[in-house]
């Protein structure tokens, strides 16, 4: 099925970042409402517990995916090509990425992503398979979830989010093609096409 926006979801790693658990909770929140961080509140180090071979842990990885709660990181080719893109508000924050030995992979430079273009977007009346709204005005959106999606509130923006829908990112379908066509090692878990209203 074609469609003109897909809601993203990529495959999740299980990772250490070198902040407090309760400080991933909040960074989690604060980039799934579409809030512009700054320097001070993201972390610098990454790191796979799992072997003390970088090389492997870059494969078992790839170019874009999402770490503790949902932070979406992306290797710098994958940023080149976000960044080609139109995502109005946004920021990438450099991560260094550490094996379980502490070494560093110094050859590959990863970017925790930061979408903060929220327009307002989304029509739930239209949408199908979601839950809500709760008495915060949040929606639960699942794999069966289809959203609507105001083309004209959106404008020529490739990647946004709305605070209303938990961890959900919705990308444009130029985007999703750049992403798959590139050379890039890109898993993406799910990409759900949007209704257009």
């Amino acid at each position: 099925m074609s469609a003109d926006y897909y809601k993203l979801e990529l495959n999740i790693h299980s990772i250490d970042i070198d902040i407090d658990e309760r400080d991933i909770l909040k960074l989690s929140d604060k980039i799934h409402r579409g809030v512009l961080l700054s320097e001070e509140v993201v972390p610098t180090r990454m790191r796979w517990g799992y072997t003390r071979d970088v090389d492997v842990v870059r494969k078992r990885l790839g170019d874009f995916f999402e770490i503790a709660s949902s932070l979406p990181v992306a290797t710098e080719a994958a940023a080149d090509v976000l960044r080609s893109m139109k995502l109005g508000r946004s920021r990438f924050f450099p991560l260094t990425l550490y094996d379980a030995g502490m070494e560093a992979a110094e050859d590959e430079k990863y970017f925790l992503i930061n979408i903060a273009s929220v327009p307002d977007a989304f029509d739930p009346e239209q949408s199908l398979e979601l839950w809500g709204p709760s008495k915060f005005g949040t929606y639960v959106t699942s794999m069966e979830t289809t959203l609507a999606v105001r083309s004209q509130a959106v404008g020529d923006l490739d990647a946004f989010i709305d605070e209303r829908f938990s961890k959900t990112v919705v990308i444009s379908a130029r985007l999703l093609e750049a992403l798959k066509s590139s050379d890039l090692n890109v898993r993406i878990l799910r990409a759900t096409p949007c209704i257009t209203v």
